[in-house]
């Protein structure tokens, strides 16, 4: 969960079975994301979480995010449908990107 800047919540809604990129790439694409927080922390310049979004998706999560919203338009929905009883109910976040590739998007 994180804040936006419109003072919202902003939640993860991935829940499902890790997928086949994430198997073979996660481990170390969250390695370079605490790398990198950890230099700018230490006083990197924040230019450095661009060049890492870019790497990010280059190593694999522009993959992992075209499969997690693929999993969200085929899965997730159903289950919401199923959970509230009506199919308005659980499309309010249909559109939106599950996982996110860029804090620029997210606070965008």
């Amino acid at each position: 969960m994180r804040l936006t800047k419109k003072d919202r919540f902003y939640f993860d809604e991935f829940y499902g079975a890790p997928t086949p990129t994430m198997g073979d790439k996660l481990s170390v694409l969250q390695a370079k994301q605490a790398e990198v927080w950890t230099k700018i922390i230490l006083g990197a310049p924040v230019s450095e979480y661009d060049k890492f979004i870019a790497e990010w998706k280059k190593l694999g999560g522009d993959q992992i995010t075209a499969e997690v919203n693929d999993w969200y338009k085929k899965d997730a929905i159903k289950l919401r449908i199923e959970r509230y009883g009506k199919e308005e109910d659980a499309a309010w976040s249909r559109t939106q990107p599950v996982f996110f590739s860029s804090l620029k998007e997210v606070n965008g």
